[in-house]
């Protein structure tokens, strides 16, 4: 038993319990999450199923093997409440692990601290972690793909989302600062966001393990939190709302599939730069700092503030007008003439508006020669390479809708590519 103390309370810190609040899917359930901690040999006397009514509960007893779990509790509906509820069932310090009722495995291979360890092993470490760093919630990395895991740190500890499908808090039922119930109109939609935030202005700190992953089915037929499309409206409301109520954590973004997201800022730890910590909860930092960038091999300040941006898609777009400011250029330019690199210092701003422009507009002819105007000082190599490759991009995609055509109307993009290569 280890005990610390925070500004909110004293705690004993016990032993973990795992919850699996879950609705309408009792054999996913079985097939699923029970038997993913069964195979990865978690006791079942530690584990409980939370369902919404008595009928659930009838349902999922005869379904659910009981040797893979110790209780099935009736809970409330709604996974706001549920969540809630789950808490106030357990005393003041308690681990709990709270996992969807959907998780098939879950992989520790790539961090080099867990990948040769068990899931009870890690268990046991993320909430000793916790006590490390008086942190009193964890998670992992919300995407599966190795890809995104592998090159990233082991743990961080700044604002990050925690994702409610597998995460791990010790117990405050009593503490009103860490209330999520703002998501029930959203039918729970952004919950994990909003407590992710909740928990960071409270303690200044949240812990994830982002070289863990796991597999999940994110939007499912049945049961849950509905369907893709049930969520696309709630998803973009709670986004909205958390903009307005906290400014200051975040920015809305949209994917490529119209499901609208409130983006969490990297705000540092308290416990790793404090005065940056109260600068950014209190919204005092906006978006005109200061940021190095690496241009032709060399770092250089560029302001990345809304009169720059504006100024860069002046500069880089062919339907806009010749009389344009040219505070950057000029900074550029300057530090070009002091000390030229190996390569143009403008490259980093094409390649920028070439990869934003990818899936619009391609450069052309007057797209070139309008950047030679502008940057006179541009290396003639580069914009006959930038131009062949343009022309060739075209070339390809206009052989891809002659290919598409004759075999369908059903390829997409990146099938299309392929028969190109082929």
């Amino acid at each position: 038993m280890y005990k610390y103390t925070s500004k909110q309370t004293t705690m004993v810190l016990s032993s973990y319990v795992i919850c699996i609040p879950s609705f309408k899917r009792a054999h996913i359930c079985q097939q699923k999450t029970l038997t993913m901690l069964h195979d990865n040999k978690i006791q079942s006397n530690l584990i409980n199923v939370y369902v919404a009514n008595k009928k659930e509960y009838d349902e999922y007893l005869t379904i659910l093997d009981p040797k893979y779990y110790n209780k099935l509790v009736i809970g409330v509906l709604g996974i706001v409440n549920q969540r809630k509820f789950i808490g106030e069932q357990w005393p003041e310090g308690k681990y709990i692990i709270e996992i969807d009722d959907d998780v098939s495995s879950v992989d520790l291979k790539l961090s080099p601290r867990f990948k040769h360890k068990s899931l009870h092993f890690f268990f046991n470490s993320a909430f000793n972690e916790c006590t490390k760093q008086h942190s009193f919630i964890w998670g992992v990395y919300p995407v599966y793909n190795p890809y995104f895991r592998k090159g990233r740190e082991e743990i961080s500890t700044c604002l990050n989302y925690i994702i409610a499908a597998f995460y791990g808090y010790i117990n405050r039922p009593k503490l009103k600062q860490l209330n999520v119930s703002l998501t029930k109109q959203f039918h729970g939609n952004k919950e994990d966001v909003l407590r992710s935030m909740l928990y960071f202005k409270e303690d200044g700190i949240v812990l994830r393990f982002n070289k863990i992953g796991f597999v999940t089915k994110y939007y499912n037929n049945t049961g849950g939190l509905g369907t893709f499309n049930e969520r696309l409206k709630p998803m973009s409301d709670a986004s909205k709302l958390l903009f307005k109520l906290y400014p200051g954590y975040g920015n809305i973004g949209t994917k490529k599939t119209g499901m609208v997201e409130f983006n969490l800022k990297k705000i540092p730890s308290k416990y790793v730069n404090e005065e940056k910590y109260y600068d950014m909860i209190n919204n005092k930092i906006n978006n005109k700092t200061k940021k190095i960038k690496k241009i032709g091999g060399r770092k250089i300040t560029v302001s990345d503030t809304d009169n720059d941006t504006d100024t860069v898609n002046q500069l880089l777009t062919i339907d806009q007008p010749q009389t344009i400011k040219t505070d950057i250029v000029d900074d550029v330019e300057q530090q070009y003439r002091d000390n030229p690199p190996r390569d143009s210092p403008y490259r980093n701003e094409l390649s920028i508006i070439n990869r934003e422009r990818r899936h619009s507009l391609r450069p052309s002819r007057e797209y070139i020669r309008r950047l030679r105007r502008e940057f006179p000082n541009l290396p003639t190599s580069y914009v006959r390479n930038t131009l062949r490759t343009a022309n060739r991009t075209r070339r390809r995609e206009r052989l891809a809708n002659r290919i598409a055509r004759s075999n369908g109307p059903l390829l997409n993009r990146t099938q299309r590519r392929r028969l190109i290569n082929q």
